[in-house]
């Protein structure tokens, strides 16, 4: 008892400190949303007027706005380290957009108490953005961390492993979770419509439907992993391989079961 009671105290030790850190973000924000769009002005302004300002003019003006620029930038990192909160920094692939959007589910994570494991490839960058571009991928690893947290709210223990490497020389992209498995519709469906076993938790299908866009612009292969419970510490694996092969494989152990549903044609299903 005095064990849980000391995790307890803990725990609400580290909720009172996220809710400091949430408000002093939000803050930050809240100016951030009247001072971006004055600079981009600010550069407008700057670009516009350029043939009417002497040499010596422009050099001043481009000076202080990089100066001003250059002071924005500086805070907002030494904000978001000061905001770390295990005392060991978030790998990195180098890709601002990327990186920004796994900080962003790190701390969603940290607030609704998830083991949040994450590994990185050293040198990605250049292998990923051969593969897709940094807004595709951000935008895919945003809808493969969230499904995976919606897949989790009603799960004690919640995990997640976001892995980002390499198979051979095309980027490959892993996240696994101890969530709830997906129903036969689930693969039946997906790409084709919007379909969700968790709308009561805040899934729309949506973020499954952008997958597949993904997958079918890049022709990457989706494949799903399912391991039996018990033996590992997931429940189930999504990984895209951006190999331009396009395939799309489940492997299971409920391979007999699932085999008793007609399924479509692009789609294989392998024992696990």
């Amino acid at each position: 008892m005095q064990k849980l009671k000391n995790e307890l105290v803990q725990k609400e030790q580290e909720i009172s400190r996220l809710l400091e850190n949430n408000k002093a973000l939000a803050q930050i924000i809240h100016r951030d949303n009247k001072l971006i769009p004055a600079m981009e002005l600010a550069v407008n302004t700057f670009l516009q007027n350029q043939n009417t300002l002497s040499p010596q003019q422009l050099k001043e003006q481009g000076l202080a706005l990089a100066a001003h620029l250059q002071t924005m930038s500086q805070e907002r990192k030494f904000n978001l380290t000061e905001y770390q909160t295990n005392g060991q920094p978030l790998a990195s692939t180098g890709i601002c957009a990327v990186d920004a959007v796994l900080q962003l589910m790190y701390q969603r994570a940290l607030q609704e108490q998830i083991d949040y494991n994450l590994r990185i490839t050293e040198n990605i960058k250049t292998t990923a953005l051969q593969s897709l571009s940094e807004e595709d991928f951000s935008h895919l690893l945003a809808d493969l961390i969230e499904n995976a947290f919606i897949a989790m709210s009603d799960v004690a223990d919640k995990k997640i492993l976001i892995n980002l490497g390499r198979m051979g020389n095309h980027l490959s992209v892993e996240i696994s979770d101890n969530g709830q498995p997906f129903s036969p519709e689930i693969f039946q469906d997906f790409g084709l419509k919007a379909h969700t076993t968790h709308a009561g938790n805040g899934g729309s299908g949506i973020g499954l439907m952008d997958i597949w866009k993904l997958k079918k612009k890049y022709r990457a292969s989706l494949v799903i992993t399912e391991y039996a419970p018990g033996t590992y510490s997931y429940t189930k694996q999504i990984s895209l391989i951006f190999d331009a092969k396009k395939h799309y494989i489940i492997q299971t152990y409920r391979r007999r079961e699932l085999g008793q549903i007609r399924f479509r044609d692009d789609l294989y299903i392998f024992p696990c």
